[in-house]
């Protein structure tokens, strides 16, 4: 029943949703007059499902005597569709909706209708999650429920408070939403309908609990909610389907546990069974999952899904791999049991991967921003899995280990590299212990960090869509989840290199002078994790002379204060340097240069064509040569902020170029490292996810189109063959061998067994013999990291050598910690990685050495033969006929360098 007034024009409808708020109305109603201006220009539509309390007969009350309607809905229910029903008879084109239960301030009104009225919104959010806004008398579990609801939906829109009930809209833009449509809040509902072209702004209010009545708030509505936010991501989420999926998911689970336990029972190790044992459970769930969880409407047409189907088990195998290893591995808990227990994680990757790709009917449906940004999540959140499940999965590389070397001797500088590696490592062992997992937590905090700042450059560039591509960039190339994955130098390296960047686009294109001293500080911190970050400096600059209006910041204080900041963070490393003869500058430059003469700019291409895979590199490319496009954002406390193209193309070119051609010019002539090239595309990687799915307002070019068409194969690929990796590398893979001679795998084998002899000597004579690598300084560092855990003395007992200990050769940092006085008549065990005798030579140096030929050992990794080490050991080392022998001539020291 619709209770009409006079026909007259009006500025603004309110519509009001109500069911049983007698206790309310009047109180609101009043309000709402004297706060939303002339009445002749308001009208106010309550709209009531039904209410049996004497809602109605006071709304009429009221309409006999103010513009108030009432619209009576006796067999429907739901907040959506009322609202829809007040605003299809409202007769004025701006909508304002709002509770009945007093929690809406009716003094916020104004704010939110007139910058519709001026032309400068579509839609105005009165919002909690703002400056300014809050929820008064609200328990502390309501606002977690609440703050929870609402990041649900943050990827979709950029709304602080998109489940908002209280906003102002265009008529014509809310009364496009399905009329037919349920939903929690009908503003989600609008935001999704019109997405990037609604223009939203929000205002900030104070949202009050209600003081009459009960909450209409449920577990029906919060399972509405998520089937709405499902739907909005182009999934599905209804609880008779999930009812049926977890049936189908338990059938899976026990096929899966009992296959293990037979394969476990006829001797086959769990790392390799589990492999078996999933793919049958997933493959007898498939037809499963086909006929009757995902039938119907729920499940897309076409052999695709069998294929996509084949790529998501796949992953899960590999992402239960890493589970078991921890679970079993590392717990200690039985084989079968953790093998149940990864079905709980297991259960969720797999329903979202049915759910939201592989049977969904309405994910290519979405305009291609909105695939990229639920596909962009799915596999943030998978990686993020991979990343946890298999951080303490695999032995340390003997990068690492020396690293941990690095935090066994803490310092304020080293050699080769300055010590923020080492300080971040001894932080993790001191929190977690000494374990793999302690050692690469810094990794894991330090690619989290990295890939917020390249979301945030992204967002304030190219919003939010483009924002998450990026931060999904982060999470799946190769280089990147290296980074995230292994402790080395380079991971804090990039963290600062993409703090800097983004305090530099704040500076550079936003024009915030503030933004320098973050620029400052993330420099100095770069600079106590690895050189490099100097290129970044140089390309700062580059990007400030050559652009006119950011060439204004050098004449300001910030900058110069940045250079300071940069310098005092930096101090520590130039202190070392100056108390060891400047080693650490002069290894860094004056060796490099020294290094032979050799053409390898070639080899530079080849590890960035590994770092990025062919198609990312193929992308950037792309965007190096392209125009890309106007921004988004501006710093909007900043006047005249927004950057001109030229600004940004200057930003990206400097920033990516100039690094680049500095690695160019040194492989002409040098060696180049694997890992050099990793962190300058962290400038190019906002445009390329930009490019990745172009606004509809940006024509795209042909190669935009080839680059958008590889980049769904690819990422299918690159999640496949990196968990894949990571899997092989932690449990191998059927059929597969290790590297023959990897002299990178099974260094824990190696250790246990030198911890045997050493422990052995140690019974025997009553002092502990120095373990000595006869490497540069792999074999020392993962002995010095394994041998303790394996060993049955305390670690402070134990001590350790590099081959600087017996032939006059360089070994880094471990020259600086090996004193051949203080081990002076000790008894060496040493662990070659070679065959060869070196008897001629150690007779110099011991006055006993083992007769008999170095001990053979194997090497193993999970039951695999990796490769063979030769054990020697050496009595009563003389340091002062050591140091004769090294130093009698410079031939001999030739002789004992080959």
């Amino acid at each position: 029943m619709d209770q009409p007034r006079e026909n007259q024009a009006k500025k603004v409808s309110i519509v009001i949703p109500t069911l049983n708020e007698a206790g309310n109305v009047d109180a609101l109603l009043t309000d709402v007059l004297r706060c939303a201006g002339d009445e002749r220009d308001v009208e106010i539509i309550i709209v009531d499902d039904g209410s049996t309390d004497g809602t109605r007969e006071k709304v009429l009350d009221w309409s006999a005597k103010r513009p108030v309607r009432l619209v009576a809905r006796d067999n429907e229910r739901g907040l959506t569709g009322a609202v829809l029903a007040g605003a299809a008879v409202a007769q004025a084109e701006i909508i304002l909706v709002m509770d009945a239960d007093l929690s809406h301030p009716p003094s916020a009104i104004p704010s939110l209708i007139q910058p519709i009225a001026d032309g400068q919104a579509d839609m105005v959010i009165g919002s909690r999650y703002i400056p300014g806004g809050g929820c008064e008398g609200w328990p502390a579990k309501r606002k977690i429920m609440s703050r929870g609801a609402a990041m649900m939906a943050w990827p979709l829109t950029d709304v602080k408070d998109p489940l908002a009930g209280f906003f102002a809209v265009r008529k014509d833009k809310i009364l496009a939403i399905d009329q037919g449509r349920e939903g929690f809040k009908i503003s989600l509902e609008i935001l999704m309908r019109w997405r990037d072209t609604l223009r939203v702004a929000e205002r900030p209010i104070a949202f009050k609990d209600r003081t009459c009545g009960s909450s209409k708030l449920g577990s029906k509505v919060m399972v509405n909610y998520l089937n709405r936010l499902a739907a909005h991501a182009g999934g599905v989420f209804a609880t008779g389907l999930i009812g049926r999926f977890i049936v189908a998911t338990l059938l899976a689970a026990v096929v899966d546990a009992a296959a293990l336990a037979i394969l476990g029972g006829q001797g086959i190790w769990y790392g390799s069974g589990h492999l078996v044992s999933i793919a049958v459970g997933l493959l007898i769930a498939l037809p499963i999952y086909w006929f009757w969880v995902f039938c119907g409407k729920f499940r897309r047409p076409g052999a695709g899904p069998i294929i996509d189907y084949a790529v998501l088990a796949t992953a899960a195998a590999f992402l239960r791999g890493g589970l078991l290893d921890v679970l079993a591995g590392k717990w200690g808990l039985p084989v079968v049991a953790s093998a149940c227990a990864s079905w709980l994680v297991l259960a969720v990757v797999i329903y979202a991967g049915l759910a939201f790709w592989v049977f969904s009917p309405t994910i290519r449906g979405l305009s291609a921003p909105s695939r990229w940004t639920t596909a962009s999540v799915g596999i943030i959140a998978f990686m993020l899995l991979i990343r946890l499940a298999y951080l303490g999965g695999p032995e340390l590389i003997p990068e690492e280990a020396y690293y941990c070397s690095y935090a066994a001797h803490p310092d304020i500088g080293y050699l080769d590299h300055p010590p923020m590696a080492a300080w971040l490592i001894w932080a993790g062992t001191h929190a977690f212990g000494v374990n793999e997992f302690a050692v690469r937590f810094p990794a894991f905090l330090c690619w989290l960090v990295a890939g917020g700042f390249i979301f945030a450059v992204t967002r304030n560039l190219f919003g939010k869509p483009a924002g998450l591509r990026a931060a999904m960039l982060m999470s799946i190339l190769p280089y990147f989840v290296g980074n995230g994955l292994l402790m080395t130098p380079d991971c804090p390296l990039v963290a600062c290199w993409a703090g800097a960047i983004y305090f530099l686009e704040r500076a550079i294109l936003a024009g915030r002078k503030s933004a320098w001293l973050g620029v400052g500080i993330f420099m100095g911190l770069g600079l106590l994790s690895k050189y490099t970050i100097v290129l970044l400096g140089l390309a700062a600059l580059v990007a400030v002379l050559l652009d006119k209006r950011a060439r204004k910041a050098l004449a300001s204080w910030q900058i110069w204060t940045a250079v300071l900041i940069a310098i005092a963070l930096f101090s520590p490393v130039i202190i070392w340097n100056a108390q060891h003869d400047w080693a650490s500058f002069r290894f860094q430059t004056t060796r490099r240069g020294d290094t032979p003469t050799s053409f390898n700019t070639h080899m530079l291409l080849l590890y960035a064509l590994i770092q990025l895979f062919p198609t990312g590199l193929a992308a950037a490319i792309h965007c190096l040569a392209v125009k890309p496009g106007p921004v988004v954002q501006a710093d909007s406390n900043v006047p005249d902020s927004r950057p001109d193209d030229k600004s940004v193309r200057i930003f990206l070119l400097a920033l990516t170029l100039v690094p680049l051609a500095v690695f160019l010019y040194f492989s002409i002539r040098h060696e180049v490292q694997p890992n050099w090239t990793g962190p300058i595309w962290l400038a190019v990687l906002p445009f390329i996810a930009h490019r990745m799915a172009l606004p509809a307002d940006i024509p795209a070019g042909k190669a935009d189109r080839i680059m958008q068409r590889c980049w769904g194969p690819t990422l299918a690929v690159l999640v496949l063959l990196l968990a894949g990796t990571a899997h092989y590398i932690t449990l191998g893979l059927p059929k597969i061998p290790f590297p023959a001679d990897q002299d990178k795998l099974a260094m824990n084998d190696l250790a246990r067994q030198v911890a045997a002899v050493a422990d052995d000597i140690r019974q025997r004579t009553g002092k502990m013999p120095v373990i000595v690598g006869m490497d540069k300084y792999q074999a020392a560092s993962e002995l010095a990291f394994y041998v303790p855990l394996y060993g049955r003395y305390k670690s402070e007992e134990y001590k350790f050598a590099s081959n600087s200990m017996i032939f006059d050769e360089s070994s880094l940092m471990w020259d600086f910690w090996a004193n051949c006085d203080e081990l002076n008549g000790r008894t060496f065990v040493m662990a070659n990685p070679l065959p060869k005798d070196p008897e001629p030579l150690l007779k110099e140096y011991f006055n006993r050495l083992d007769p008999r030929p170095p001990q053979k050992i194997d090497l193993r990794l999970n039951g695999k033969f990796v490769r063979n080490y030769y054990i020697q050991t050496g009595e009563n080392y003389n340091a002062a006929a050591h140091k004769q022998f090294i130093e009698s001539s410079k031939e001999s020291k030739k002789a004992i360098g080959k």
